[in-house]
Parts: C-alpha cells; sequence; structure tokens
C-alpha cells in the first residue's frame, strides 16, 4: 500500500501488526517515517519516542530530533542532542554534532559539552576551536581569546589535519 501511495491503508495496517507485536523496532521506525510522510508529525514523534524507549542510541534518537525540531519542540531537541553528543565516542561525529549545535546557536550546550571533553583532552585543538566560538558567539571574548591561545600555545606541526581530513585521507588511501 506505501509503494501505491496510500499511506492510510499502509498506516492501519502496520499498526494492526504493531498490536500483537508492541516491541518490533522496524515496525515502529516504519510506522514513524510513514506519519510523518502523511504529514501526522505527532504520531510520528510518538512512534519515535517509543522506538528510543526500545532501542536507545544515535539510530532511533536523532530522528527524534529531527521530528521534534519539525514541530517546534526546539527546547525537548537541543536536550536530546546535548545528550547524544555528551557521550558520542565517534569522534568525527561529535564534531558533527558540536558543529549543528554551533550552527542552531546553540553556545551554552556546546560549552556544556566541551568543557567536560577538554578537561580530559587539554590539547585538543579541534575541541578548543568550537569551545572559543561558541564564548565568542556569547561575547565573551575574554573567554573565546583564552581558548585561542591555547590553541596557538599547542605544539602542533602546521599540516596537522583535523578529524575530517583524516577520515577522508584514511577513504582516499583505502580506495
Amino acid at each position: 500500500h506505501q509503494t501505491a501511495g496510500d499511506l492510510t491503508t499502509a498506516r492501519q495496517e502496520l499498526e494492526q501488526l504493531l498490536s500483537t507485536s508492541t516491541r518490533d523496532t522496524n515496525l515502529l521506525q516504519q510506522l514513524s517515517k510513514l506519519c510523518e510522510a502523511s504529514g501526522d508529525v505527532d504520531a510520528a514523534i510518538n512512534y519515535q519516542r517509543q522506538l528510543v524507549a526500545i532501542a536507545p542510541g544515535h539510530e532511533s534518537e536523532f530522528p527524534l530530533v529531527k521530528l521534534l525540531q519539525t514541530r517546534g519542540s526546539s527546547d525537548e531537541a537541543m536536550e536530546i542532542l546535548i545528550r547524544l553528543t555528551a557521550r558520542e565516542q565517534d569522534p568525527a561525529r561529535l564534531l558533527r554534532n558540536i558543529d549543528s549545535l554551533l550552527n542552531q546557536g546553540a553556545y551554552e550546550a556546546v560549552i556544556r559539552i566541551t568543557e567536560p571533553l577538554l578537561s580530559q583532552q587539554r590539547e585538543d585543538w579541534e575541541l578548543l576551536y568550537r569551545e572559543g566560538v561558541a564564548w565568542a558567539k556569547l561575547n565573551k571574548t575574554d573567554e573565546a581569546t583564552l581558548r585561542f591561545n591555547r590553541i596557538l600555545d599547542l605544539s602542533l606541526p602546521f599540516d596537522t589535519l583535523g578529524i575530517y581530513a583524516e577520515d577522508r585521507f584514511k577513504r582516499d588511501l583505502a580506495k
């Protein structure tokens, strides 16, 4: 039904299947996408929340963030994004999430995330840079200047690659 464009019938059939298998993550994911495609964002959020309850993680929570932002629930979306970013283990994804927060104007959130990370990784110039940008956007130029000066004081080779460039370089070598 979904491929034929009959989203209502497809949704009804999936909801019937879900009533017999309430913990089926594939069904919940399909229902969420189907509801979103048909414009029922509230129902999509409901199904996505159920999915997160069963299978928490980036793959289920990030779509919930997008749905909440679509609905205009930016505070709740931001809290989830902050939580996701704070527990992110992949360095490239971590920076991508921090960049997303910066682009959304969540400067305080960026600082809340970067401060504890920098206490463990004092010489991470990419985190220092993003924290400096956040302080600058908050018009706290003294704080921003401290971060940028810490970057300048690091003993890094001039041609040090950032995480994104390193990933791209590794992928190119693997080809």
